[in-house]
């Protein structure tokens, strides 16, 4: 079916049209365009109100949520937190998640490879972000101790083939012996290596760096911080051009510090992300999280000894909360979809409205609240 969508402030986020429409047929933009041009009556006309189109948000960095986990490695676990996320406008994401082929800690990853580009009522699978197994235990955050490796090229290459294609990111600790070569097999079969839950020294950081790392997981947590003598991983981050995730919920990451990031990295090279486990849409209270108890109190994660454990952080929330520290609302909307799809290595298509992406676009207020969503052409969600 052909569908336009008419009368709405259009954010492609390259380009701002005050009042456009965009034209859509069989899943896929054929024009965005000013005004309201002619269309026949095989088209289904929406009418955004004067509201914001823009593209649906792409997570690079997601657990769970609605209850669910996509570590539970089953189509209803997986198909339940993708249409909790669609809600708030998240319209692709990376299944993030941890495994360990020792002990048969690693069967979820092929149910979350057939799952991948698939239909499931809400976000599409865009591919899999494995955070370790091969991590630094000082910084290994709420990771359980057996999910953890040292790096191993024979392992990630079972890894690799474990997940059929759709491995698109791994977590990466660059102060460990045998990192490098693992980096450099990374990078040649087209899987980002990315800095984190890492007790790197910056020198250690940055031959990890120019042996192909390119982009850091929630960066600043679960990793050596910025001191004027000892830089770490965060000042090696500062000092190249590494993308970075953010988890802009203000509490993974102090505001002033959000501040700096971005003055440093520049809003191209920052990603915001949300870190979601299970208890996301979730009243407070305690569950089974990385397969140990976590506690969510005020909407905030934590483990055992008070550590950070994910967030239940929204993307249409961390675009507003991006918004509020002063950002314009169309760069907080590119952090949010253009910059995770260039780092994807997938921009010409997703995370932009123009002629021949695809058509995962969203109808939001001002105020980011989501009113909308569509996922290649089809409602996923509206009010």
């Amino acid at each position: 079916m052909k569908t336009a969508i008419i009368n709405g402030r259009i954010i492609t986020p390259l380009e701002e049209i005050e009042s456009g429409t965009v034209l859509i047929d069989n899943g896929k933009i054929t024009a965005v365009v000013r005004g309201r041009p002619r269309t026949g009556r095989d088209f289904k006309v929406i009418d955004a109100g004067g509201k914001i189109a823009c593209p649906g948000f792409i997570d690079l960095h997601l657990q769970g949520g609605g209850g669910s986990d996509v570590i539970e490695g089953t189509p209803e676990a997986i198909c339940r937190v993708a249409r909790t996320h669609a809600r708030y406008g998240t319209t692709l994401f990376l299944a993030t998640t941890i495994a360990r082929l020792k002990g048969g800690r690693a069967c979820h990853l092929k149910a979350i490879a057939e799952m991948t580009g698939k239909e499931t009522g809400g976000a599409r699978i865009a591919g899999i972000h494995l955070e370790g197994p091969f991590i630094s235990p000082v910084k290994k955050g709420m990771i359980r101790g057996d999910y953890i490796a040292k790096p191993d090229i024979t392992e990630l290459g079972k890894i690799i083939k474990l997940c059929n294609g759709t491995l698109k990111m791994m977590t990466v600790a660059p102060e460990l012996k045998g990192s490098l070569p693992l980096i450099k097999r990374l990078r040649a079969e087209g899987i980002i290596p990315s800095l984190g839950h890492t007790d790197t020294s910056y020198e250690e950081a940055i031959a990890g760096i120019k042996a192909g790392i390119s982009h850091a997981t929630h960066f600043c947590n679960a990793m050596t911080g910025l001191h004027h003598r000892l830089p770490g991983a965060v000042g090696a981050c500062f000092d190249t051009d590494v993308s970075v995730q953010l988890i802009a919920d203000m509490v993974h990451v102090h505001p002033a510090v959000v501040r700096l990031i971005l003055k440093v990295k520049g809003l191209d090279r920052v990603a915001l992300i949300t870190d979601a486990v299970l208890p996301l849409d979730m009243p407070d209270g305690v569950y089974d999280g990385y397969r140990q108890k976590i506690t969510v109190k005020n909407g905030v994660v934590r483990g055992v000894g008070g550590v950070l454990a994910g967030s239940t952080l929204t993307l249409d929330r961390a675009v507003r909360n991006i918004n509020a520290l002063g950002v314009p609302l169309a760069d907080a909307i590119k952090m949010a979809t253009f910059i995770p799809a260039r780092i994807l290595g997938i921009g010409n298509r997703k995370g932009i409205l123009k002629k021949g992406a695809d058509a995962d676009i969203l109808i939001i207020d001002r105020k980011v609240s989501v009113s909308m969503v569509m996922v290649g052409g089809k409602i996923a969600w509206k009010t």
